[in-house]
């Protein structure tokens, strides 16, 4: 298990998240692990979908590992549901972790197409060094390791491509076909912005440009 974690948590009840940070702190320090948290929660000044806005944000910017998300959201007098928020998260990752906390776990599996070992009975996770919670917080942490790992799988493989591809002097088709596949791999786990290929064929124009202007230079001298 990995020794850092930025846990997301989406509630419109203050008290709740901070049993949740609780919860987590707990497990946290008598495993010697650090876990930090970013919380989305109803104020004065915020409403449903700027709460939404700013969870996808804060997952395209990979600043958090795994989002817990209450199933009932009551922003402005409004209820909203967090299985719809899950399913707009998947909508951009759709891997990412994100687990429903829930007084009616049958409901929402019902209701919703989300995964069944996302949905997790509020009072069990929230009762406090007990097994059954202990053993949710482990089962969330397990699930962003391997999430993390295969993020770094696929992105070492690609880096691998990158160079072969810088150092090919034959039909490049082949490589550029296996980091397209790669990057639709690691889309699934993270927000890809500009890609892989991309990035390449910009840093070999700058190169160009540069070895350009250093003959360019030497012709001056």
């Amino acid at each position: 298990m990995l020794n850092n974690y930025m846990i997301g948590i989406v509630d419109d009840d203050n008290t709740h998240v901070l049993d949740i940070k609780r919860v987590f702190a707990r497990y946290g320090k008598i495993n010697n692990i650090n876990i930090d948290f970013q919380t989305f929660y109803r104020n004065e000044d915020n409403d449903y979908q700027q709460i939404i806005s700013s969870v996808i944000e804060t997952i395209r910017d990979q600043k958090v590992d795994c989002v817990i998300i209450d199933y009932k959201l009551v922003f402005v007098q409004e209820t909203n549901r967090g299985a719809d928020l899950i399913n707009e998260i998947r909508d951009i990752v759709s891997e990412f972790p994100c687990i429903i906390l829930t007084g009616r776990a049958e409901e929402c599996i019902q209701e919703f197409k989300v995964d069944p070992d996302k949905i997790y009975v509020k009072r069990d996770f929230l009762a406090i060094a007990t097994p059954k919670s202990d053993e949710m917080v482990k089962k969330i942490l397990m699930n962003i390791d391997i999430v993390k790992q295969r993020k770094a799988v696929l992105q070492a493989e690609i880096n691998t491509l990158k160079e072969q591809l810088r150092e090919f002097d034959g039909d490049s088709n082949k490589i550029i076909e296996e980091i397209i596949s790669l990057e639709s791999k690691l889309a699934k786990y993270c927000v890809v912005g500009q890609t892989e290929i991309d990035k390449f064929y910009d840093s070999t124009a700058l190169e160009k440009i540069v070895d350009l202007l250093d003959q360019a230079n030497e012709l001056l001298d």
